[in-house]
């Protein structure tokens, strides 16, 4: 925490996101040195197979998931003219933009977190697993279990669909769009508020079944074809989450300063 406020003060960026982000990349290149030297001391076909199979889930997995983090759902707006004194205000064409999936990683990390809990307090009452709920429980709901996949695939939707639900109020942004004159093109009253609430649901549903088969491909992986890969889908989703944040602060002190960059010069950072 110390160095992070540090980095946070005296760096670009948040400390803290940055630590976690040089601890997921560091376990992932030690993942990846791994398995080449284990297929280099084996010689076999199948532990080049896996190399192989690693290195291109991290490839597609990081590529899809800065696709889904730079999308965004545009919605028109129509802003009003209003004269205040001798000047005129609005009277132009915008949008406001909804990200895609909006809640990060906090479903996943509260899905986890959820699944563990029953587990460490049967742990505790039962040590020498001995009831039928813990043999049960260390039977069924292990890591890349199918009852753990289903379960965790639920808990990821349910989690979505309510971090969603209290992080944004349909009623309360239609009532801003309202006080600031701004209108949506075709949509009138209360028309607004059903009208967000349905985009609303449609990114929800799309976000948690991303999230669900995201959290899903590393169980699938060794499940399938019996390949471990050395990361999660939360740490995919923290380590592009992080990169893009610091491509845009970094753009930000430039700016300020008056240097112009091209974030397409600087892609390969995310």
């Amino acid at each position: 925490m110390w160095i992070g406020e540090r980095i946070t003060e005296k760096g670009v960026g948040n400390g803290v996101s940055l630590l976690i982000f040089v601890g997921i990349i560091s376990n992932l290149f030690n993942g990846i040195v791994a398995g080449f030297n284990t297929a280099t001391t084996t010689g076999t076909t199948s532990g080049w197979v896996n190399l192989i199979v690693i290195v291109v889930t991290c490839i597609l997995m990081t590529v899809v998931v800065t696709f889904v983090e730079l999308g965004e759902r545009r919605i028109p707006l129509q802003i009003a003219k209003q004269v205040k004194g001798r000047r005129v205000y609005g009277g132009q064409n915008t949008h406001m933009s909804l990200k895609v999936v909006s809640v990060g990683v906090l479903p996943l990390i509260f899905a986890y977190s959820f699944l563990a809990f029953p587990g460490t307090i049967a742990q505790l009452i039962d040590p020498k697993a001995e009831g039928w709920f813990t043999q049960w429980w260390t039977r069924n709901m292990y890591t890349g279990s199918v009852w753990y996949m289903i379960i965790s695939a639920l808990l990821i939707i349910a989690f979505t669909f309510f971090y969603s639900s209290i992080s944004f109020d349909p009623k309360q942004q239609a009532e801003q769009l309202q006080q600031q004159g701004a209108v949506i093109p075709g949509q009138r009253g209360k028309n607004i508020r059903q009208y967000l609430q349905n985009i609303m649901n449609r990114l929800k549903l799309f976000a948690a079944l991303f999230l669900a088969i995201l959290a899903a491909v590393p169980t699938l992986l060794l499940r399938l074809a019996g390949v471990q890969v050395p990361f999660a889908a939360s740490s995919i989703l923290i380590a592009v989450s992080v990169s893009l944040e610091t491509v845009r602060t970094i753009q930000g002190e430039m700016s300020v300063r008056g240097i112009d960059m091209d974030m397409d010069n600087v892609g390969f950072i995310t």
